[in-house]
């Protein structure tokens, strides 16, 4: 993830540069570039964020006697992050 951070802090700054756009062909490319990169990181925190809500729900339901509720919760959670 800090190699993916990098990459669009470098893309950030070159798209900075003073005659970045003058080359269209090349602006446009590291625009792209940098979209698709800042996409998968969102979708990395996404997942990130999924992650820590399912688990704390399997925490919870450990603690409890009949946690049947909030596994159907976490499972319910999984399906419409992969949707």
């Amino acid at each position: 993830m800090a190699r993916l951070e990098s990459d669009i802090e470098e893309l950030d700054r070159q798209s900075a540069e003073p005659g970045f756009w003058e080359d269209l062909e090349n602006s446009q490319k590291v625009l792209q570039r940098l979209k698709g990169l800042k996409d998968k990181l969102q979708s990395f925190s996404n997942l990130e964020a999924l992650y820590e809500d399912i688990f704390a729900l399997i925490e919870l339901a450990g603690e409890e006697e009949d946690a049947s509720d909030l596994l159907d919760e976490a499972l319910s959670m999984e399906k419409n992050f992969m949707n």
